[in-house]
Formats: C-alpha cells, structure tokens, sequence
C-alpha cells in the first residue's frame, strides 16, 4: 500500500506538474514511507525504503536541488524509522502478552495438579481409616459373636460399637466416591491423630522455630478422618511457616467443642507483604489446607495478621 501511493505521487508529479510537489503530496509520502515502516516484514520494508528514498531524491533533484537532503531524510528516512520502531514495540508487547498467557497457563495447570495430588493423598489416607474401621467391625463382630448367649450385656455393647464405626466408615467412604488411586507410595501405618500434635510442635521446635501449643477444652474422640485432616492441617501450617516466616515463633491452638474441633496455627513471621505472598503462591501447602478443610464442609480462614506474620484458622465440624 505505501509503494502505491510512492508510485501514485511520483506518476502525479510526472503528468500533472513536475516541479508541482502540494503539501498533500508530502504528507501522503510521510505517512507512506512510515506505512512500509510500520506494516512489513524486514525485506519488504528495505526494499520499501530504497524504492521511497530512489523517487524521492529523484524528484527532489529535479524540483528542488538544494532539498534533496532534507526530502531524504525528512519525508523518508526518519516516517520509515518511526515505523519500524513502532513496529518492534508492537511485536514485543504483543509477545510479552503471549509470553504472560504461557506463564499464566503453566501456573493453573501446575495448581491442577497440586489439587490433584492432595485429593489422591486425603484419599489413600481415608482409605487406610476406613480400612482400620472395618477391622474393629470385625474382630468386634467376631467377639459379639462369642458372647451372645453368655453375656448379653457385653455383646450388645459390642453391637452398638459396631453400628457407630461402620456409620464412620460410611461417611469416610462417601468422601471417597470421586478419588482415584494413582498408584503412588502408600502412607505407613501408623495413623497420624490430633492426640498427638505435640510431636508436631516438637518437631517443628527442632526445626528452628519455637512453638507454642495449647490445647482447650476435653480432648475428645474424633471421627478417624477428621482427626486425620486436623493433624495434617497443622502439619501442613507449622511447615509453611519454618518455610515462609523466616525467623519467627509459632503458637498452635487446639480447641475441642461439643461439634466441631477448631485449629488456629499463627505465626509473627515477615510480615503481611510477605504473608500475602505466601497466601498467593507461596507453594502447595495451603492447597492441601483447603482440600481437607472441604472435604468435611469446614470453615477455613488464612492471611496475613495485623500485627504482622500468617494465621490459619480452621473449623471442622463432628457428625
């Protein structure tokens, strides 16, 4: 298109009126020569100037002697320069964006698969509790099955604690319905359990970070995945914290309620700019965190204090 109009106004000034150059002519090579610029590829666009620069020496040559110079360079060289700079910000944005896009696509695909893999690991592990529930059905089972004439008392009591374990695995199974086993390694068989938090402190204390725990209201029984799913939430706190706050200490609450059991995992850590970055991105932890948190229908709160440092507070409730 801009050789075109080149050509147009060379053919003009050659049929029309040589020395004849309007100002509509100008600007037409101008916008021209900044078109070849701006729009073509690398070949094109030198072979665009030297055609541009040719006819506009030549007619200046003709028309205006002492104005070569500044045909050349002002109605073609500098319009085609512009255009070419324009033209490499325009690529560069535009493979920035691309670039962006790439960025931002690997990172949903990467938290994807971070749920993924959080949802196969609570699954292997309710597994495994259902797993020990049916065993207690069955050893009880096989206990009642012994005493029923001669004890009745004792073998009813066992009934009942039949019924109440094979409920918990009922429930424990319907979370999970949709979780496939991929066939990793399994967890050991020592089932971890809220009962024992304080190795988790201790742990973390060892660690580098000193941890406070406390523990409110009567330690109860929980249901096999509930207990699971809070050990793992503080689990999973305390090492976001050796790994995020930096120097920092750590206190852990354990509050057992009549229906629920509530977790408050803080930290005085960096600070919220690094809390919130922490919150955002700050690896797969927190993924984990919300996953369990989910799977019993809990409530789970996590950001940056006010004072400075992370809180994660979660509630599960008990059936």
């Amino acid at each position: 298109m801009g050789a075109a109009v080149l050509a147009a106004i060379v053919f003009q000034s050659a049929t029309v009126s040589l020395d004849a150059f309007p100002l509509s002519d100008i600007a037409g090579v101008v916008c021209a020569t900044y078109a070849i610029g701006a729009y073509s590829g690398r070949r094109a666009a030198v072979v665009g100037l030297a055609l541009g620069a040719l006819a506009a020496g030549i007619h200046a040559a003709i028309v205006y002697p002492d104005g070569v110079l500044a045909a050349l360079l002002g109605g073609v060289a500098a319009p085609w320069t512009m255009g070419r700079v324009v033209r490499g910000h325009r690529l560069l944005t535009r493979q920035r964006l691309e670039d962006a896009e790439r960025a931002q696509l690997a990172r949903a695909r990467e938290a994807h698969a971070a749920v993924t893999r959080e949802r196969m690991r609570v699954a292997r592990e309710l597994h495994d509790a259902v797993a020990h529930n049916i065993s207690v059905i069955a050893i009880q089972a096989g206990a009642a099955d012994g005493i029923v004439e001669r004890d009745p008392e004792r073998a009813a009591r066992c009934a009942e604690l039949i019924e109440t374990v094979a409920r918990e695995a009922l429930g424990e199974l319907d979370r999970l319905v949709d979780a496939l086993d991929t066939g990793e390694d399994r967890p050991t068989a020592s089932q971890p359990t809220l009962a024992r938090v304080d190795a988790l402190a201790t742990r973390a204390r060892d660690a580098g970070v000193p941890v406070e725990l406390t523990v409110e209201g009567e330690p109860a029984a929980l249901p096999a995945g509930v207990d699971l799913a809070a050990y793992r939430i503080v689990q999973e706190a305390l090492a976001n914290a050796a790994k995020h706050a930096g120097p920092a200490r750590a206190r852990v609450v354990v509050r057992y309620e009549p229906r629920a059991v509530e977790l408050e995992i803080a930290d005085d850590g960096r600070g919220a700019g690094r809390a919130s970055a922490r919150r955002n991105g700050g690896g797969h932890g927190l993924i984990g965190i919300r996953e369990r948190v989910a799977l019993y229908g809990g409530t789970l709160d996590v950001g940056p204090r006010p004072t400075g440092g992370f809180l994660v507070h979660a509630r599960l409730p008990i059936a």
